[in-house]
């Protein structure tokens, strides 16, 4: 597909000014004064002068996702009735193809610049809906993080740039590696990372079955750290098999997972459970047993010590939704009881209320639902991820 003309490139940044417009005009309501106030604090923590944190934290509450808050975007979308089809496809396209990453600035010419996500690995040719002055400051090889937001083949810049030098290489690494740690669904925009991503998985459930001759393990989480640690060990062999790549001490399992990726008392756990799902990957487990018999027999109360292990489950955006799907699938006899007494809320019903009762809790995890749990680092950002810390 060729570029745009001027005009239709023209037309294209004075839709998206006008849509953006209005849902700068919806997030800045009285309605989300709370919620824009709360954020607009924290930003300017960052350092950000009063009017960029102003900027970034109309952006935030737009589009970014958090325990018990959805996206404005997609209450936007839900409640406002009267948009036609063609913006309302606009704004969908906002919500599920917009990237906020760092680029390196590859092209720039008048409100033109090429943009290369550093994180998925794509080019995307991207315009200034307010014109070639307010990317001034972006040069050929430098970088910026920001917001991207499809309008028609092209993009356009959303909310606040952070631009850096070409000097800032490492620090503009770093900020990605940052990012990809924070959601490891960023690569996935690329449909071959997101393909490798799958086959990686499926490989690795293959070979955790074979090793262990079932995909899932109990044991202390001593144990369990050790049959992670051979299973980090056993897939790296075979993703490297055939390379003719020496043996290294950087490829342990000691080395894969240190002790201090685990969490403090975790290998003197009595109880661990270790999970490999065929999307999700490995996840681990505690006091899953007190969970599931909470599930067979619901507590009399809140303080029941099961009833604080769901609590934990639901609060905890590590624990993927599948783990509360599937205990609920097996036990629907029970599951409503149980939400009733330990969220206090006497009409629950998971048939009705557990998909939004997971959008609240993990927002995030529920919206990358059908997506593969694992970091796909690129080969330059390896070191940057590697030294985060």
């Amino acid at each position: 597909m060729g570029r745009p003309t001027p005009e239709v490139i023209e037309s294209l940044m004075d839709r998206a000014a006008e849509l953006k417009s209005a849902l700068v005009d919806y997030a800045t309501s009285p309605g989300f004064k709370k919620r824009l106030a709360a954020r607009y604090g924290d930003v300017l923590k960052t350092g950000l002068s009063r009017e960029n944190s102003l900027f970034e934290a109309i952006e935030s509450i737009l589009y970014d996702r958090g325990p018990g808050s959805e996206p404005l975007i997609e209450r936007y979308l839900r409640t406002n009735k009267t948009l036609d089809d063609a913006d309302r496809a606009i704004y969908e396209s906002w919500r599920d193809r917009g990237i906020f990453g760092v680029f390196k600035v590859t092209e720039h010419a008048g409100d033109r610049i090429l943009l290369h996500n550093l994180i998925d690995e794509l080019d995307y040719e991207t315009y200034a809906s307010q014109g070639a002055d307010a990317i001034t400051g972006l040069t050929s090889g430098g970088f910026a993080m920001t917001r991207i937001v499809p309008i028609g083949n092209i993009y356009t810049l959303s909310g606040t740039t952070k631009n850096f030098g070409q000097q800032d290489a490492a620090t503009a690494k770093s900020l990605a590696a940052r990012l990809l740690s924070l959601d490891h669904a960023l690569p996935f925009h690329n449909p071959q990372k997101l393909a490798a991503a799958r086959a990686t998985v499926a490989q690795n459930h293959r070979i955790f079955g074979e090793l262990f001759g079932s995909h899932v393990l109990q044991g202390t989480g001593a144990q369990m750290i050790e049959a992670y640690r051979t299973f980090l060990e056993a897939s790296r062999r075979q993703a490297s098999a055939g390379n003719d790549e020496p043996e290294d001490d950087a490829r342990s399992g000691l080395r894969l997972a240190p002790d201090e990726s685990f969490p403090a008392g975790f290998a003197a756990r009595q109880e661990v459970r270790l999970v490999h799902h065929p999307v999700k990957s490995a996840v681990f487990l505690v006091d899953y047993e007190a969970l599931e018999y909470a599930h067979r027999t619901p507590p009399d109360d809140a303080p029941d010590p099961g009833a604080a292990v769901l609590r934990g489950y639901l609060e905890d955006d590590q624990i993927p939704c599948f783990i509360l799907e599937d205990l609920a699938d097996r036990h629907p006899d029970t599951v409503d009881e149980l939400y009733q007494v330990a969220l206090a809320r006497p009409g629950f019903s998971w048939h009705d209320d557990g998909q939004a009762l997971l959008r609240t809790y993990k927002p995030a995890p529920i919206h990358h639902a059908d997506l593969p749990r694992i970091a796909m680092v690129p080969v330059s950002l390896s070191e940057a991820y590697q030294n985060l810390t």
